[in-house]
């Protein structure tokens, strides 16, 4: 039998990946039963828990009023503030000139409703 070596090339790629996907496939089949004990461990010795996501995120989290809130609204005043790399509308009942640190109250769709605070984090 005569193969070129494209041939040969193409069948030893296709062993690779047959292997790769099964002995991944079998690996995952050994661990699962353990995953709740993996966990655990990196919980207590790793420190990583749970990452927090959503609302719970940013509700408490610190930040920056990049432009001032001082539009008056029926609600109090809006602006836009950063939120770790994000720019957010955000609304207080208190004009915040631009640069404060503020905490973030609550958040309602894609407004922010913050407070001034005293410290910069």
């Amino acid at each position: 039998m005569d193969f070129s070596l494209g041939t040969l090339l193409l069948i030893l790629l296709v062993v690779l990946v047959v292997d790769l996907m099964y002995y991944g496939f079998l690996t995952g089949l050994l661990l699962e039963p353990f995953e709740p004990l993996i966990k655990r461990l990196q919980e207590k010795l790793l420190g990583i828990d749970k990452p927090i996501v959503g609302s719970e995120r940013i509700e408490g989290g610190s930040a920056i009023v990049v432009d001032a809130i001082d539009k008056p609204t029926p609600y109090g005043h809006e602006g836009t503030v950063r939120f770790e790399s994000e720019i957010w509308a955000a609304q207080s009942r208190r004009e915040i000139e631009s640069g404060a640190y503020v905490e973030v109250t609550a958040r309602n769709g894609l407004l922010l409703t913050v407070r001034p605070t005293h410290h910069r984090q």
